[in-house]
Formats: structure tokens, C-alpha cells, sequence
């Protein structure tokens, strides 16, 4: 649907995360939290999400760069509702329905919201609201229906009494409202609450006072709804984000992932076909791995690392900003940053290449078909040519560049003369 406007809010501090970094920006998965809810509002509308900031609005702005999205500024947080409230003059400005989405809730799929905007277009109601069932309905607001079924209002956590604290059904925090109907009723929200809020669930309730047609919509994956409110919430969901992610890599990327339970993979790590992931490897964002490549066991690739196809990285073995050429190896214990590797070359257990010299970072740069001998260290910036052989233990200091075909053993590291044959007799 384009006519679509998707309200995102974003502004609240987060104390409960017991920290100054703020809610909306921490890392899951290698993506902050709105990331994720961005991307859904993308999917399913052509228009800019509205997404609604207030504290630390600088570096809310300031993550996300040239992210297509309207930024409305919130200074006073005084509910959802009046979250919403402070989008109005952009929302006059368009037609169509409007989606109101909550910032800590990075499980919602974009395939949801579409089978909510599909039964909008078919009933055409006041709103149409997400809930779920939950075994455990602790911090979520309450559906309380009548008797036949049908909704009578949304209670939040404060204000509910034991009698309803008991229920199951929550509120899932996504809504579908008829553009003209929020408008109208967002100008008559109070503050007569516990929280002395402006709640945008009582919204539904004056639909409901006036019997304007609200459809809750039941989810049946609860997951789909969970709000992060601890930090304790987030690690809960760093498995479920990854393991979609690794399942796509599987199902539609050939990818063999041995043991996603015992694997960390970073959303936007690009693998090739017919490539074996080990368990105890992490691979994070902003990495690029070819076809019939072997990484891991107890691999870590970081950002900026390119694997060319079929080259295989290995225990402890740890590669940043590194590109690894085709066929190439690096099996055991070694550390290679702002490495340039050619084809065919074989890096030996416990290689380092040292790159920082305590103020910049330099680059190494080692020739196709060589052979580095265990337990060498490269001192960057230095480069090897084709086809050299480097002896165990040694280290190659910065500005003695190895010649193509060339043996350098020893600290530092000298070329090796070749002996020359006796003569005979």
C-alpha cells in the first residue's frame, strides 16, 4: 500500500537499561535496536517513516546519517499518545492509513503489519491493534473484552488491578488506525492515569466508547512482540535475530552452518555457496566470505574481512580488515590485520601481523604462493613478493620488503644464501 504513513517512536531514555547509551542505539546482532524497525517500516510503506526523538535526538540523528526517515522531535516525553500528537502536522499532509510502531520492539516482521493492512483494506475500521497471548504478561497492557469477545479497553501494567493483572492477552503495541480517526481523537486524550500520560491506547478506548469498529488482531508467534526493556532483554534477543539470519544463509545462500547454536553471525555478513561455518566462530558485520570457503572451528573475522573463494580460516585464528586470496590458508593461531594476501599462499601457526605502531595503523602486504613459516611476525607496513618463504620464528621488520622467491629467516629476518654445491674431484 503507498498511501501508508508509519509513525516509529523513538524517544524515550530508557532507564531501565541502567546506562547513558541510549535504548533506541544499542547493538543487537551488529545492528542498533532501530535498525531493525526501520527496515519494517521501509517494507511496507514507500513513504519516509515519521520516527519520533527526544533524548539524546543528536545522536539518534547522528547514527543513522542519511537513513531515509523524517525526524520529529519530541522535548517533552508525555505518553505515546502524545508521541503521536506531536506527528500531526505531517500527518495532515498525507491520506491513506497510518501505523504506529514502538522502537524496542526489533522482532516484529514486516509480513505481519501486511496481513494487518490487508484486513484494514477489506473491514475498514477505526483501527485495527496487534495482540498476543502470553504465558507470562508482566509490563505489557491488557486486552479486556467483554463477555462476547469483543474489546472493551486496553488497561496498562500501572493502572491494572489484580483481577486484571491476571490476563493473558496483551497489547502488542502495533496499531493500523484510519488517518482521519486518530487525528480527530488524538486532540482529546487526557491524563488521568497513573502515569499522568497521554496514553495512546485510550485512543482505542474512545473508538470503543463511540462503537467505532476495532479489530485486535492475534498473533499467533508471540516472539514477534517482545519489547525490550532490560539489557537483560536484549541478550535474549541476539540468538532469535541471528538465528533467522544464519537460517536465510542456509536456505537461500548454500551456506553449511554446523552447529547455529554454537555460531555468532552478524547481520549483513555476506557468504558465498557450498561455504562450512564451524561451531565457536564469530563473524561480524561488514564481512564478505566467497564460495567453498571452511572457516572455524573458534574463528573470529571482523569487520572489513574478505575471504575469496575457497580459502579457509582456522582456530584462533583472527582476521581484521584483512583479504584473504583464493585458496589461501591461515589455519592456526594467528592474528592478521590490515593484511593484503595474495592466492595460493599458506600462513603458518601463530603468524602475527603487527600493524599499529602505537599511533597509526599500517598494512601488510604478502604475494601469491608464499609460504610463511610458523610463528612469523610481519612488522607493518612491509610486503613480501611472490613465491617467498619465510622461516619459522621469523620477524620481518617494517621497510624490509621480501623479494619474489626469496627465503628470509632470523630476527630480523635476513635473506638465506643458497649453499653452493662442492665440486667434484
Amino acid at each position: 500500500m503507498k498511501e501508508v504513513d508509519v509513525v516509529i517512536l523513538a524517544a524515550g531514555k530508557g532507564t531501565r537499561m541502567k546506562g547513558e547509551d541510549l535504548k533506541v542505539l544499542h547493538d543487537i546482532a551488529g545492528r542498533p535496536m532501530l535498525a531493525y524497525v526501520l527496515n519494517v517500516a521501509r517494507e511496507v510503506s514507500e513513504q519516509a517513516p515519521l520516527v519520533v526523538i527526544g533524548h539524546g535526538m543528536e545522536k539518534v540523528r547522528e547514527a543513522f546519517g542519511g537513513a531515509e526517515a523524517r525526524w520529529v522531535e519530541q522535548h517533552e516525553q508525555l505518553g505515546t499518545g502524545h508521541a503521536v500528537l506531536v506527528c500531526v502536522d505531517e500527518l495532515e499532509k498525507g491520506s491513506g492509513p497510518v501505523i504506529v510502531l514502538n522502537a524496542d520492539q526489533p522482532l516484529l516482521p514486516a509480513g505481519r503489519l501486511e496481513e494487518m493492512l490487508h484486513i484494514f483494506e477489506q473491514e475498514q475500521p477505526g483501527a485495527i491493534m496487534l495482540t498476543a497471548e502470553l504465558e507470562d504478561p508482566k509490563n505489557y497492557g491488557r486486552i479486556v473484552r467483554d463477555d462476547d469477545g469483543r474489546l472493551l479497553r486496553i488497561i496498562e501494567e500501572h493502572d491494572a488491578g489484580s483481577k486484571e493483572r491476571k490476563i493473558k492477552e496483551v497489547n502488542g503495541g502495533a496499531y493500523v488506525f484510519d488517518r482521519e480517526v486518530l487525528l480527530e481523537k488524538l486532540h482529546g486524550l487526557g491524563t488521568d492515569n497513573a502515569q499522568g500520560e497521554y496514553y495512546l491506547t485510550d485512543v482505542i478506548h474512545q473508538l470503543v466508547m463511540q462503537d467505532l469498529p476495532v479489530i485486535p488482531f492475534v498473533t499467533p508467534c508471540c516472539e514477534e512482540i517482545f519489547s525490550v526493556t532490560t539489557r537483560w532483554d536484549i541478550q535474549k534477543l541476539w540468538p532469535v535475530i541471528m538465528g533467522r539470519y544464519m537460517k536465510y544463509l542456509a536456505e537461500e545462500c548454500g551456506v553449511t552452518i554446523v552447529s547455529p547454536e554454537n555460531t555468532y553471525i552478524e547481520i549483513g555478513v555476506e557468504i558465498g555457496h557450498d561455504t562450512a561455518i564451524l561451531p565457536f566462530t564469530y563473524i561480524e558485520k561488514d564481512v564478505r566470505i566467497g564460495a567453498h570457503c571452511k572457516v572455524g572451528p573458534f574463528s573470529h573475522l571482523r569487520k572489513g574481512t574478505v575471504l575469496a573463494d575457497y580459502a579457509e580460516v582456522g582456530n584462533f585464528t583472527e582476521t581484521k580488515n584483512t583479504r584473504l586470496g583464493k585458496g589461501s590458508k591461515a589455519k592456526h593461531l594467528s592474528y592478521l590485520g590490515d593484511a593484503e594476501i595474495g592466492d595460493k599462499v599458506n600462513i603458518g601457526a601463530g603468524t602475527i601481523c603487527a600493524n599499529y605502531d602505537g599511533k597509526r595503523k599500517h598494512k601488510t602486504e604478502i604475494g601469491d604462493g608464499t609460504h610463511v613459516g610458523s610463528g612469523t611476525i610481519f612488522v607493518a607496513p612491509v610486503k613480501t613478493g611472490k613465491n617467498a618463504v619465510t622461516g619459522a620464528g621469523a620477524v620481518i621488520t617494517s621497510g624490509r620488503d621480501v623479494d619474489d622467491g626469496e627465503t628470509v629467516v632470523g630476527i630480523p629476518a635476513k635473506a638465506l644464501k643458497k649453499r653452493r654445491k662442492k665440486e667434484k674431484k
